[in-house]
């Protein structure tokens, strides 16, 4: 008999996951867990927070396992509408808002996304370009049919893109839903100014956009609750409404509690009540009503003067100890002379580090040291301590291909000697873009503007120029490589070796012409 099914393709596997997996199979005795976006101690073990302990303690003779109301513990959500709005919210006042208890931050905003396309019709909806890989999954499971990005990231300097995000807002359509990181951007780590949060809000009133924030790391960006909620806060003051997906996995560490709440926020208060009865149903084909344990811990200790100031500094000790591994991690990078910048490790925010390393990179970190991170570069810093820093450090040094991170550059250099080292471009803010390396100067001089790079690898023996071979090691394929003024021309192939000394040059992904004088001699790279 045939099988129902026997058609079903596999799924790619989820990437987090199935790193992790990865890194626990693995059978070497130094191996570094870089994935999860879960909170570990110097010693790498995870921490139940002590006033967690205390809490189900408390609750343990005191709770039935009778069902919750299908929109969840009333005084929970309550209590998780004060945290992010503040206590003396006019807008709670004003009964302008309520909360919906949902399976963490993930089943808030698939309870979010449901309500706006099945509820109010809204398919249009805006995620950052990166995002947390999830967003785009959830929103398109909710039968959003246009999901589009908004730029974010400029690569490039480590910065946000503010020209390029406002400019894609500035353009997009009335009553397009989008996702906003209210604090710790993942996986970036880094947050809008609070006056670049007021232009992005001028431009939500202006275009009549929808804000829906994921608020995953209240209290881990900065260790003040409060300030974590700024843009939120800022956005509800200005007259938005807005939806706020609100996770306690990571400042409860009740990752598998699964505690969340759906903060909702509307200029009248008459229209709850629809919401309220349009929202029940959207939660009974989804979870029909939520568990009860992990809601009763938050709000205990929400609700609880003494147990919430023990949370508090709770919360700060995880986020000092982030802190200090991002400055162990930069610190022991530069004492090594990790080619390229580091500083933007420190710049960053929260849980996690957009280390700039690309696919290739990473899985040499995971094949040659053992060190588990994502494809996309992005690194948890809690995975670190005093015990591995080091050794992570390292492994990123001897990572090949850490030259400039900078495309629009076209490179003019001369070449003192021919025995080189690794050389590597430095940040271009300052006095244009300098290469360094042993026996070796030059200066890169910007050209036409370009996003995507790759890379070129030319290797240069102690020999003599003629001797020298470009691998095809982080090279583009089918790459022409040809000696101006020679009679030979090479393509790529694999002829160098370890111990050679290598050289890498960032170049356009257009192919515009990258040139270095080598002993009067000129490389000339371009497509073919």
């Amino acid at each position: 008999m045939t099988s129902f099914f026997g058609n079903v393709e596999d799924a790619p596997p989820i990437e987090v996951f199935y790193m992790n997996k990865l890194y626990q199979d693995e059978l070497a005795q130094h191996k570094v867990n870089l994935t999860v976006g879960a909170y570990r101690t110097e010693e790498g073990k995870p921490w139940v927070l002590p006033v967690v302990r205390e809490a189900e303690k408390l609750l343990a003779y005191d709770m039935g396992h009778e069902y919750l109301p299908v929109l969840g513990y009333e005084p929970f959500c309550n209590a998780a509408v004060r945290l992010v709005l503040g206590n003396d919210s006019p807008t709670i006042k004003a009964g302008k808002v309520t909360g919906v208890q949902c399976l963490s931050g993930t089943g808030s905003l698939k309870a979010g996304a449901d309500f706006l396309s099945f509820v109010m019709k809204m398919k249009t909806v805006y995620i950052s370009k990166p995002t947390w890989e999830n967003h785009k999954l959830i929103f398109s499971r909710a039968g959003f049919t246009d999901i589009r990005e908004y730029c974010y990231w400029d690569a490039a300097n480590r910065c946000i893109n503010m020209k390029g995000m406002l400019n894609d807002l500035e353009v997009a359509p009335e009553n397009a839903v989008v996702v906003l990181h209210g604090c710790a951007h993942n996986p970036t780590g880094m947050d809008p100014t609070h006056d670049q949060w007021k232009q992005i809000a001028e431009v939500f009133k202006k275009k009549r956009l929808f804000p829906f924030f994921d608020l995953a790391y209240q209290g881990f960006a900065s260790g003040d609750l409060d300030a974590d909620a700024w843009a939120v806060r800022y956005f509800v003051e200005q007259g938005l409404e807005i939806f706020c997906a609100q996770s306690f996995a990571k400042n409860f560490g009740l990752y598998n509690e699964r505690v969340g709440n759906l903060t909702v926020v509307v200029s009248d208060p008459m229209a709850l009540t629809s919401f309220k009865s349009q929202m029940s149903l959207v939660i009974r084909s989804n979870w029909s009503n939520p568990p009860n344990h992990g809601a009763r811990i938050v709000h205990m200790i929400l609700t609880s003067p003494s147990m919430c100031l023990e949370w508090h500094n709770a919360i700060k000790i995880m986020s000092l100890r982030i802190k200090g591994m991002r400055e162990a991690l930069r610190e022991n990078l530069e004492k090594l002379s990790t080619p390229g910048k580091w500083e933007h490790i420190t710049q960053q925010i929260g849980m996690f580090s957009f280390s700039g390393l690309n696919a290739k990179q990473v899985d040499h970190l995971i094949k040659e040291h053992k060190v588990f991170l994502l494809k996309n570069g992005r690194i948890n810093i809690s995975g670190l301590n005093p015990g591995n820093v080091q050794y992570v450090a390292r492994a990123i040094s001897e990572t090949p291909g850490l030259s400039s991170r900078f495309a629009n550059c076209l490179l003019t250099a001369d070449l003192c000697s021919n025995k080189v080292s690794r050389c590597f471009v430095q940040h271009p803010k300052k006095d244009g873009l300098h290469l360094r390396a042993d026996n070796f100067g030059g200066i890169l001089s910007k050209s036409a503007s370009c996003h995507d790079v790759f890379a070129l690898a030319i290797v240069i023996p102690s020999s003599s120029v003629s001797d020298f071979c470009i691998p095809s090691l982080l090279t583009t394929p089918n790459m022409n490589i040809r000696v101006v003024g020679g009679n030979d021309q090479w393509t790529v192939t694999d002829c160098a070796t370890e111990e050679d000394a290598y050289h890498w040059v960032m170049m356009p992904s257009d192919y515009e012409k990258a040139i270095c004088q080598i002993n009067h001699h000129s490389i000339t790279a371009k497509g073919v």
